[in-house]
C-alpha cells in the first residue's frame, strides 16, 4: 500500500486443506481476521480476474463496474497481482484506492514485481513453519520414543527384579519343609518307635511343600492357558458348593465354620470354569489360613443395576493391617507379620486370583481390620455368549 500510495489493501492466500481452498487473509494495517462487512472471495471481482488470468487487472471505474457483485464502499480504483509460485496460484495481492483513475500499467507492473519478491518470502516462511513443525513433531516422537524405552527398560528391571526375589523366595521357602522332610527321615530310622510323632511332622511338612508347589502352578497354569481359555456358561452357586466342600474338613480342623448363603435362580456368567475355581479356591484357602476360630461367610447375589455377579467371602480372622492392603495382590508380597505365623506361601495367590478377575472384566476388592477379619468383594459382569 506505501509502495503504490493507496489508501487499503489486503493480501489472500488460498491453501487446500481436505479438498477445500481454505482463504488466509492479511490486511494493511496487520489484521489476519476477515474485518466485519467484508465479503472475500478470491473466484469473484478484481481477485477473479487475477486468479483466472493469472496476471494483474486494475479497475479504475471500481464503482460502476460491473465485474463485482462483491464491492467495498469507498472505493473508486482497484489493483491486484497474481501471487505465484512454480507456476502455481497461491494468493492473490490487492491495493485500493479512493481516487478515480488512480492507477495504470506502471503501477500493475510495479504491484507485480513486488509480487513475485512476495511469493518468495511466502514460500521461505511457509517453509520455515514447516521445518519448525517438523522439528517439533520429530522432537515429540524422539521424547514419546525415549519414554517408551525408558519405560520398556523400567518393566525390565522391575521383571528381572522380580525373577531374582521369586527364585530367593522359592529357595528360601522349599528350604524348610525339604530340610525337615530330610531330618525327621533320617530320625524316623533311628527311632522307629516314634513313628507316630515322625509322620505327624512329614505329613505337616509335605502339605507345607505342596501348597508351595501349588502356588508356582498355579502362576505358571495361569499364563500357560490364557491364550487357551475357553469361556462357557458357568454356575457360580454350583462352583462356590463344590470349592466349600473340598475344603469344609480343613477349615473343621481349625474350629472354623463356612457359611453359604446360598442364593437361588442366580445368573449363569460366561468364563472358564477352571480359573474361576481356582480363583475362589485361591481366596476360601486364604481365609481358611488366616483364621484361627469363628467362621468364614460367603454369599453371592446378582446385582441387577450392574448386571453383575457380587461374590462376597469374609471371615474373622488374624485382619490385615492398612499398610498391606495396597500391596497384597502384588506378586510375592507378604505381610510383615505372616512370616511369624508360619503360613506356608509365597505371595502369590492373590495375585494369581486378581488375574483371574482381570481376565473376565471384573474386579476384586478387599476391606479388612486387624484382630476382626477381612472381606473379599469379587464383581464378575454377566455376559451375553456371542454366536
Amino acid at each position: 500500500v506505501k509502495l503504490l500510495v493507496g489508501d487499503d489493501g489486503h493480501l489472500v492466500l488460498v491453501e487446500e486443506q481436505n479438498s477445500q481452498e481454505v482463504l488466509n487473509v492479511a490486511y494493511a494495517d496487520g489484521e489476519t481476521q476477515i474485518k466485519a462487512g467484508d465479503v472475500i472471495h478470491h473466484r469473484l471481482g478484481v481477485m477473479g480476474e487475477v486468479w483466472e488470468s493469472r496476471k494483474p487487472f486494475y479497475q479504475n471505474h471500481y464503482k460502476e463496474w460491473q465485474g463485482s457483485p462483491l464491492k467495498k464502499p469507498g472505493y473508486n480504483s482497484v489493483l491486484g497481482a497474481p501471487i505465484m509460485w512454480r507456476e502455481q496460484m497461491v494468493g492473490v495481492l490487492t491495493i485500493m484506492s479512493k481516487t478515480e483513475n488512480y492507477f495504470n500499467h506502471d503501477s500493475a507492473e510495479l504491484l507485480m514485481l513486488f509480487a513475485t519478491q512476495a511469493a518468495v518470502a511466502i514460500q521461505n516462511a511457509q517453509l520455515h513453519d514447516t521445518v519448525q513443525q517438523n522439528a517439533a513433531y520429530l522432537e515429540e516422537e524422539v521424547a514419546k520414543r525415549t519414554y517408551e524405552l525408558s519405560e520398556a527398560n523400567k518393566q525390565l528391571r522391575e521383571l528381572d527384579n522380580l525373577r531374582t526375589k521369586l527364585i530367593h523366595d522359592i529357595s528360601h521357602e522349599l528350604r524348610t519343609p525339604v530340610t525337615s522332610l530330610s531330618l525327621y527321615l533320617e530320625l524316623l530310622e533311628r527311632n522307629p518307635h516314634k513313628r507316630e510323632r515322625y509322620t505327624k511332622v512329614l505329613r505337616e511338612q509335605m502339605d507345607r511343600l505342596e501348597t508351595l508347589v501349588e502356588d508356582i502352578v498355579q502362576v505358571s497354569d495361569l499364563h500357560t492357558r490364557q491364550d487357551r481359555t475357553v469361556f462357557t456358561q458357568v454356575d457360580i452357586n454350583n462352583l462356590v458348593k463344590y470349592v466349600i466342600q473340598n475344603y469344609r474338613v480343613k477349615a473343621e480342623q481349625k474350629s472354623v465354620e463356612i457359611l453359604y448363603l446360598d442364593t437361588a435362580e442366580l445368573p449363569d456368567v460366561i468364563g472358564d470354569a477352571h480359573q474361576l475355581e481356582e480363583m475362589f479356591k485361591i481366596l476360601l484357602v486364604n481365609a481358611i489360613s488366616y483364621t484361627n476360630e469363628g467362621y468364614i461367610c460367603i454369599k453371592v447375589a446378582h446385582e441387577s443395576e450392574t448386571n453383575q455377579l457380587i461374590i462376597t467371602l469374609a471371615d474373622t480372622g488374624i485382619g490385615i493391617p492398612e499398610q498391606d492392603l495396597t500391596h497384597i495382590f502384588e506378586p510375592l508380597y507378604r505381610g510383615k507379620g505372616v512370616s511369624q505365623l508360619n503360613v506356608p506361601g509365597m505371595g502369590l495367590g492373590l495375585t494369581t486370583a486378581q488375574e483371574i478377575v482381570r481376565i473376565h472384566k471384573g474386579q476384586i476388592e478387599v476391606d479388612s481390620t486387624v484382630g476382626k477379619g477381612s472381606k473379599f468383594t469379587i464383581h464378575l459382569p454377566v455376559l451375553q455368549r456371542t454366536r
